[in-house]
């Protein structure tokens, strides 16, 4: 089955996006207290996925490699959302390899939503 987007986010900020998501939007809802591997299921994931939206806010940094990782080979548009801003370029690895880069928005899972929405062709934003 074919997801047209697929954001990942830290268990919390996942389930603040409950409902703010476009149809054919999922949710990949990482719980980094979890036991066993937190990003079981991603590889599947992002096999189905056209778009994906990474949120970095609560994501344990010791993921940060392997997700960056998985994303390398994939060959859909992404984008890599922050809530705090970056002064000058995106320290991330991570973020270097993703299509777009969402720094300072203030609410990190308001902007994956419009992001999500905008990649579904229901928002008017730009590619930055």
């Amino acid at each position: 089955m074919s997801t047209n987007l697929l954001v990942i986010a830290a268990q919390p900020l996942a389930e603040r996006l409950a409902g703010t998501l476009p149809p054919g939007t999922a949710c990949l809802a990482i719980a980094a207290d979890a036991e066993g591997d937190p990003l079981a299921g991603l590889g599947a994931a992002l096999q189905a996925a056209d778009a994906v939206v990474v949120c970095l806010d609560g994501l344990p940094g010791r993921l940060l490699a392997r997700i960056e990782a998985a994303l390398a080979g994939f060959e859909g548009r992404s984008a890599v959302v922050r809530s705090r801003p970056w002064n000058g370029t995106a320290p991330l690895p991570l973020a270097r390899t993703c299509t777009a880069v969402i720094a300072g928005f203030g609410d990190a899972a308001a902007a994956a939503a419009a992001v999500a929405r905008w990649w579904s062709g229901r928002g008017s934003a730009r590619e930055g």
